[in-house]
């Protein structure tokens, strides 16, 4: 009975360690070419109503020092926008003008701007 217990305990050791192991990979990311994304563009969504449907806006606003290049993509106009927003600057992105929705998700990624 003892043999079976330092065995099973061996076993969720080894266990263990190689799950520890297994997630520091994981989190571990190479690294990117090119500009980081960045933390300092806020962003939010607005639904205005137009005539006999909705507009979705995405509004931008940098707080950064620097200019910003973001992508916006939305459920309802998936086709990715690239937007120039100035230092402490702010845009609009109009994603859908007449959709019949009243509510839409966004993607916003945005990385400093290639000088």
């Amino acid at each position: 009975m003892p043999k079976l217990i330092y065995c099973f305990a061996a076993i969720l050791l080894c266990s263990c360690i190689a799950i520890v192991l297994w997630r520091g990979q994981a989190q571990g990311q190479p690294k990117q070419d090119g500009p980081q994304p960045v933390n300092c563009v806020e962003w939010n969504k607005e639904v205005r109503p137009r005539g006999y449907g909705y507009m979705h806006v995405v509004k931008l606003n940098n707080q950064c020092n620097t200019s910003q290049r973001c992508d916006v993509s939305t459920n309802s106009n998936p086709e990715k926008q690239t937007v120039e927003l100035p230092p402490k600057g702010s845009r609009e992105v109009i994603a859908h003008i007449s959709s019949p929705a009243r509510e839409f998700t966004a993607s916003v990624n945005c990385r400093a701007s290639q000088p």
